[in-house]
Order: structure tokens, then sequence, then C-alpha cells
């Protein structure tokens, strides 16, 4: 109902009023009437049914906002915003009025609020400025609420959604390893590969090195997300040595504001080749005709990379290379080159470079002045290598070398040698024209290690030839690195052998001529007596055996002889044996026998030590009770067991016996290494006790009843040799009879 009164029905007293209150409850904003009818029992007729008209108009104010919900899209965070409006309208008809205007979410901002409340009439609007800047990354939501009077619907909330993005650029490592990379010849490309991993376009606006080693191709690029960029870096070295750089890519590439860089250090090593010659120049002397005479050159890479020879050329045609000279060398290593020279016919002075042509960065073209003069005496001959000769008396080697005279002219000169390591027995010469004469030379070396030397021809007309003589000294030496053998504690009667190790730390085989002991006493041996030549720089164990016969410390000195000298060893060692000790007898003394007493049997427990007196480890081989009765027996075992020296165990025997009386038994030890069995006599006495009544009856005769008699008395005696304990007397018929 529209209208509704408070009262249906009463009773009005003569002279008297009733209030009836009416109530409006519009449904809709428009004018409502109606009518209130009175009806009563008036004698008035005309009164008795009264009417009173009723109207009314329904008011509301009504809020509204024209969006429930407000979408921003995607921006950049923390650089790029977006202004959006929301407009709210009282669309009823009565004011209302707008108390606040709220977000729950910093990142959507309203801008420049008015003072609240406001108040808005009916119809009128107002427009809020939102505001969305992205702090952080991802989906960004929230709510505007307008607290509003409007009674049915105060709160009015509107969505906000939006989304933070931004470019992240990572690369593809934080290092870069180039390794060795030949300087100024080579150049190694390695890629490092930029990604866009946000969700905004990063702008790369270039990269760059700080170390012009490295060299890398910039560009711009607009990078979307998820997409990948490949940079090339080339690293071409202009100098040896290790190379670091930091290679940095800037531009807007990751959520921060300004501009970012990114870092990748780069590392590589600059290696060349390098050329060196021994010697640094040739002089050949002086070279009869057709004769040759050969020297030779020492190329090394002494650089840090590998070298390649390429050619070798002389610009005299005097000077011969043996044939092409390519070849690669690496790191430190050497190669041997011969130049020969072959003077002409006429004689003078002759002279050239060889050149020697590589990849060395530096010095591609390296030059080695020749010479050499041509002699008119023209004798042929070849150098001798005696090799490998043993230094010392009676030693030595000998050899032939033949010289030729090719001339058309007989030869005649002297021929020497300065180095008294070669003797020859001539000293003059004298070849007819196409013949040969051979002398005989000799090396005896002094003393280890190469030996070079030259027999020098001098000819009658002034012309010099080097027959080039080289041998090598040999020798063995003998070395005893242990002055001292320790055998340490033997057990007496046995035997120990350890070995002598001797080395040859010659050049030469080594013979060993002897091995004795210098007290020639029958303690210590050598095994075998005969022994192998020993190689160089090998060693020859000789085994050695001690042997001692009785207990104490016994030493003597190993000599060992050879062709290479000779070295003593001292050798020690100590003979020992163990001793079983122990006590000479047990006694228990008295024990209660075995069923003396219902219930009780006694038993008595001794400990023997047994010690060990000797130095050396005994072994307890068997324990063993000799008793048939069985009344001693073994409580612990020491059977398998070792004592060391000075050392002791305990052996424990138990004695039950089983009848009285003094009873013996012995315990049997025995040990190893052999030695006499030890017995322990073993002595105990069995007792009991033995109980006796006087009387073995008490009368008490005929007695009232009920009426106690005297008391009656008879003594417990105690026969055995023990003490009896009486644990309790108790009267059968406890009712007439008490103790």
């Amino acid at each position: 109902a529209i209208f509704k009164a408070s009262l249906s029905a009463g009773t009005v007293q003569p002279g008297a009023s009733q209030q009836v209150e009416v109530a409006f409850a519009p449904l809709a904003l428009t004018n409502y009437a109606g009518t209130l009818t009175i009806e009563s029992n008036s004698w008035n007729s005309s009164s008795r049914n009264a009417v009173v008209k009723l109207q009314g108009q329904g008011v509301r104010g009504v809020m509204r906002v024209d969006s429930s919900a407000l979408d921003f899209g995607a921006l950049r965070t923390k650089r790029d915003a977006k202004t959006d409006q929301l407009t709210i309208e009282n669309t009823g008809n009565i004011s209302l009025d707008l108390y606040g205007v709220t977000t729950d979410n910093p990142q959507f901002l309203l801008l420049d609020l008015p003072s609240m409340p406001l108040t808005l009439e009916s119809g009128e609007q107002r427009t809020f400025a939102l505001r969305f800047a992205p702090t952080d990354l991802g989906d960004q939501t929230g709510e505007v609420v307008f607290i509003t009077s409007d009674p049915l619907e105060p709160l009015l909330t509107v969505d906000l959604t939006g989304k933070g993005v931004a470019p992240r650029v990572t690369t593809s490592g934080d290092t870069m390893e180039f390794g060795a990379v030949r300087r100024s010849v080579d150049r190694l490309a390695h890629k490092v590969a930029l990604s866009n991993t946000g969700d905004d376009v990063a702008l790369i606006r270039g990269l760059s090195s700080s170390n012009p080693n490295f060299v890398v191709a910039s560009r711009q690029v607009d990078l979307a997300p998820g997409a990948t960029e490949t940079f090339e870096i080339q690293f071409a070295p202009v100098r040896d040595g290790g190379h670091q750089a930091v290679l940095r890519t800037w531009g807007d590439l990751d959520p921060y504001p300004g501009e970012d860089t990114l870092s990748v250090f780069l590392g590589g090593t600059g290696i060349a080749p390098k050329i060196a010659v021994f010697p640094d120049s040739l002089d050949f002397g002086g070279v009869q005709f057709p004769s040759s005479s050969i020297r030779r050159l020492a190329i090394q890479n002494i650089g840090t990379a590998e070298l390649r020879l390429d050619s070798a050329a002389v610009d005299a045609g005097v000077f011969q290379l043996p044939g092409a000279a390519v070849s690669q060398l690496a790191i430190g290593e050497r190669v041997a080159l011969d130049l020969t020279f072959t003077p002409p016919p006429e004689a003078g002075e002759f002279g050239g470079r060889l050149g020697l042509y590589s990849d060395d960065p530096d010095q591609p073209a390296l030059f080695v002045p020749v010479k050499g003069q041509g002699v008119s005496t023209q004798l042929a001959y070849e150098g001798l290598d005696f090799g490998e000769v043993e230094v010392g008396a009676g030693k030595g080697a000998t050899m032939s070398l033949t010289v030729t005279n090719q001339a058309a002219l007989g030869a005649t000169g002297s021929i020497s040698i300065a180095d008294p390591q070669f003797a020859i027995a001539e000293t003059e010469y004298n070849i007819p024209p196409g013949k040969s004469q051979t002398f005989a030379i000799s090396f005896t070396p002094g003393a280890r290690g190469p030996v070079s030397a030259a027999a020098r021809l001098t000819a009658a007309d002034g012309s010099v030839f080097e027959v080039p003589l080289q041998g090598t000294g040999i020798q063995p030496e003998l070395s005893v690195p242990a002055s001292e053998i320790q055998f340490g504690a033997v057990l007496v009667g046995t035997r120990d052998t350890t070995e002598v190790v001797v080395r040859n730390k010659g050049t030469a085989p080594l013979t060993i001529n002897g091995v004795t002991l210098k007290s020639n006493q029958d303690l210590f041996s050598v095994v075998p007596e005969a022994f192998s030549a020993i190689p160089r720089e090998a060693t020859y164990p000789i085994k050695v055996n001690f042997r001692p016969p009785d207990t104490g410390v016994f030493a003597d000195t190993l000599v060992v002889s050879s062709d290479g000298g000779s070295g003593e060893v001292l050798v020690r060692g100590s003979g020992v044996r163990p001793v079983l000790n122990a006590a000479s007898l047990l006694d228990f003394g008295q024990v209660l026998r075995r069923g003396a007493v219902p219930g009780r049997g006694d038993q008595n427990r001794l400990s023997l030590p047994v010690s060990n007196a000797g130095q050396e480890v005994l072994l307890i081989e068997e324990v063993r009770i000799e008793d048939e009765t069985g009344q001693f027996q073994l409580a612990t075992s020491l059977a398998n067991t070792e004592i060391a020296p000075g050392q002791s165990q305990e052996l424990v025997v138990a004695f039950a016996p089983a009848k009285d009386g003094e009873q013996n038994a012995s315990l049997l030890l025995r040990s190893r290494p052999p030695q006499e069995d030890i017995r322990v006599p073993l002595k105990g006495v069995g007792v009991s006790p033995i109980i006796h009544l006087n009387p073995e009856a008490v009368d008490f005769d005929d007695t009232k009843i009920n009426v106690a008699t005297d008391p009656e008395t008879f003594t417990i005696e105690n026969r055995g040799d023990t003490t009896l304990v009486v644990s309790e007397l108790v009267s059968g018929d406890p009712k007439q009879f008490q103790v």
C-alpha cells in the first residue's frame, strides 16, 4: 500500500479525540493521490462516514557513473602514464552528497580532487581525471570507489585494469674467452647474443669495446620482446701476451629509466712465432777444391706460436743447401740446417748471405752472413766418431783416418791434434797425387762426457784442413744410497732377509767385483755371491741375511767393491726371544663342597698373571688344566693370545670342590716360540658343615590341656670343618609347641 493508516479501529470518548497517523511510501518518482475513510456509529448519518483526501509525491536522488570499468592498456613502467575520465551524475529528483572518491592502488592516481563533500543537484554531473602510471611489471588492478549519500546504493565501484611492461636485455654470457690468436696475422670471431626477456621493445643504441684489439660490429636495434640479436666480436691482437677488455652494450635495456649498460668481459692472448739462428754467422775457413765443407746452423722458434719456415736460399753459388727447408717448428723447437761450401778451382775468399724466410711477423726475412776460403791443396777425408769409450787405464779405442790427395800434385805437410785425449803416431804426411795415406788415431777419454777436437793437416802451401774428431767418455760409478741397514729385532734361531740397493750413476755398465763382510762371522751373509753387470742409471738389489744365534745386539760392515768404486754399509740387528713367566702356585684355600648345603655350592676364582719377560712377542699356544676330577676349571683362557714384550695377561681359574679334603691339580701353559712347558700347581680344600642335635627327641610327658609346660632344651652342634649357618628354627605344630 502506498498510504497506510496506523489505526484500524477504536473508541473515542465523549469530548475526547484520537490521533490517526497515515504513512506515505512511494514506489516511484511520481505523484500519488488517495482517501482515508473513517466509518463510525455517529448518530448523524451525514457524518457517519468521514473521508479525508490524501496526496503525495515520490522523490529520490540516484547517483550513476558513466563506466563500470576502465582499462588503461599496457604502459612502460616508471616512464609512461595515461589519463582517462570518469563522470558521476545525480539522475534522481533530489540532491545527493558525494563524500569522497578513493583508489586502492597507488599506480592509479586521481587528479585534482575537489574538496569533499560535494552536493550534486538533480541532473548535475562531475567529471574526475584518473591517471595510470605503472611502477611494477605485470597486470595491475584496482578500484575507484565513489562514496555518496544515496541510501540505496551508497558505494559506486569502477574496476581499473592496466599492465606495466618493460624490456629486459640479457647477454649469452658474462665472459668470453678467445684463447690464443696469432698477432698481426689471424683474427678470431665470437658472437654475443642479446635477448629481450621482457615484454616491451628494448632500444639497443650500440656496442663498444674498451680494447682496440677486440673489434665489435656495432649497430642500433629495436629488440622486440622475446627476440634475440647476435653481434660479432673479433679478436685481432697486435702484440704478444694477454689482452682484456669490457664489451659494453648501451640503450634502453631494463625496467629502470635512463640509459642502461650491459658488460661482457673479454679475454684473449696474442701469440707470435720468433725465429732465432745459432750461430749468427758461418765461417767455413779454408777448403781445397774439389772438397766441400759442411757447417750446421741451428734454427729455433723462441716465440709463443708455431713457426713456419717457408724457405731458405743462399745468394752465392759456392754455398749450397741440401734441399727444401720448409718445416713447422713448435714453440721452443730447434732444427738443424746444413750448409755446404764447395770452392771453385781458383783459390780465394768467398762470401754471401743465407736468407731464412718465415712467418715471423717482426722478421719475415732473416739473413745470416757466410764466408769461406778456397785453397789450392786438395785433400779429401771424413771425420771420425769414436762413439762411447770407457774412461780408465787400459781403456780406449783406435780408428783409422784415411786422407786422399785429389790434386794433380803431391801433398805434403804436418798433421797434429791439440787435444791430448786423441793421439796420432805420425806427425808428417806425404801423399802422391790420387793416392791416400792412413793414420791411426786413438781416443783415450780422461773424463766422462762428449769430446770434440780436430786433426789439423797443414799443407806446405799454407792450406789448413781440419778433420773433425769426436767421441764420448763413459765411466761406471757405484752409489750406495743407504749408509746403514737395520734388521731390528729378529727371533733367535730364525733368519731375516733385507736388501741393500746399489746404483750405477755412471755412463758405462758397472761390474760388482765382490760383496764381503768385514768380520767374516756367520751372523750376516750375502746371497748370491755372483753378481750381474749393472747398466747405466740402473739399480741392483743385494740380499743380506741375519740369523742371530742368541739374544743381544750384533753389527758388521758390508763392503761392496766394483770397477766404479766401492761403498760400505753398516748392518745392525738384535737377537730376541720371548720369556714366559707365571706364579709357582695357586692356593684356593677352603671352599664349600658342592652339595654340602642344599641349594648352595661355593666356588673360588683366582687370577694368574702371565707375563712376557722377553724381547719378542709371545704366543700362548695352549692352556690346559690337568685334573681328572673336574674340580678346577678355566674361567678364562689365553689360548692363541699374543703378549708383547714386558706385558702381561690375566688367566682366571675356578675351584669348585666336589668332595671334602685337600684337592690338587696342575695348570699347563705352552707357548711359542717353543720353550719348556710351565706347570703351575693348583691346590684347594673342600669343606662342608655337619649338623648334630642333642638330644634328638624331647618328651614333655602328659600335660594338661591349655596348660603350658616348663620348656625343654636341646643343643645344635656343628661337627663339620666349616661354618654352619642356622637360618631358621620352626616348630612343626606351632599351636602346641613353640620354640
